[in-house]
C-alpha cells in the first residue's frame, strides 16, 4: 500500500495515511494525536466535512495512550460516530 501525506482528520496537522487492505478507509499516523488511528470511510467523509464531534478525538487520543489501535465509524442508523478498539 502507497503511503501519502494528508491533513489528520481529527486534528488537522500534518499526518501520513494508507488504505486499508479491506479498501473501508484509511490507516492514519499522526504525530499530534498519538500514533496509528483508522477510520472507516464514511467517518472521514463526515470529518472532512467538519462534522467530527471532539469526544471522538478524546476517545481516540485515550486509547491510544492506553496502547490500543482506535478505529472512527460513522453508525449511520443511529447517526452517531463510534470508537473502537481494533
Amino acid at each position: 500500500m502507497t503511503i501519502e501525506a494528508a491533513p489528520c482528520p481529527l486534528c488537522a496537522t500534518s499526518a501520513s495515511r494508507r488504505r486499508l487492505a479491506q479498501g473501508d478507509g484509511y490507516l492514519y499516523d499522526c504525530v499530534a494525536c498519538g500514533g496509528l488511528y483508522e477510520i472507516g470511510t464514511g467517518a472521514l467523509a463526515r470529518a472532512e466535512r467538519g462534522e467530527l464531534h471532539p469526544d471522538v478525538i478524546q476517545g481516540v487520543r485515550r486509547m491510544l495512550a492506553q496502547g490500543q489501535r482506535p478505529r472512527v465509524e460513522w453508525d449511520g442508523p443511529t447517526g452517531h460516530f463510534v470508537v473502537r478498539a481494533v
